[in-house]
């Protein structure tokens, strides 16, 4: 069986624990995800901060980048290791959010794949990654601190309404 427990953080370490170890047979595969939103416009503002010139255009790799220009030898335009950066900063969140999940399971003998992706939409990101994985079962937090105190978050509502293997909802 493979269980993906996706996670913003925020989920009862001990709890999911002893439902992963429940769910989990021998040859059983545990996945620990989350989606890590790096807001675009930060890069931006970090640039602007640091140099006063205009950004490059948009840029997807490292590859794509120009040189260090006679202004700024230092920085070339569009900020080479913007993808660093990005990863390194994915890498960082996902650690302090799955770390102690992680921990938790190793100690239990399970020994869990731990994938944080870079995206905006939690819940589109969570679901195509349920179905590329061919997960069994899906758990997930709920805790519904918006408005309506006590009900489902947003995510995790369309999490439970659309996944398309079981969800197990998971709280202190």
């Amino acid at each position: 069986m493979h269980v993906l427990v996706a996670s913003d953080g925020n989920l009862p370490v001990d709890t999911t624990v002893e439902f992963v170890r429940r769910l989990v047979d021998d040859d059983g595969k545990v996945t620990l995800y989350t989606v890590v939103e790096v807001p675009r416009s930060l890069l931006e503002d970090l640039r602007r901060a640091y140099e006063d010139i205009e950004p490059g255009p948009p840029v997807d790799t490292d590859a794509e980048y120009v040189s260090a220009t006679a202004a700024t030898p230092h920085l070339a335009v569009g900020w080479p290791g913007d993808d660093t950066m990005i990863s390194r900063y994915v890498d960082d969140v996902t650690e302090r959010r799955l770390g102690p999940l992680r921990q938790a399971l190793e100690t239990r003998g399970i020994e869990p794949e731990v994938v944080g992706e870079d995206a905006e939409d939690a819940a589109r990101t969570i679901l195509d990654a349920v179905s590329r994985l061919g997960v069994d079962v899906l758990c997930i937090g709920a805790r519904g601190l918006g408005r309506f105190e006590g009900l489902l978050g947003s995510t995790s509502t369309k999490l439970a309404r659309r996944a398309p293997c079981p969800v197990l909802i998971l709280r202190d």
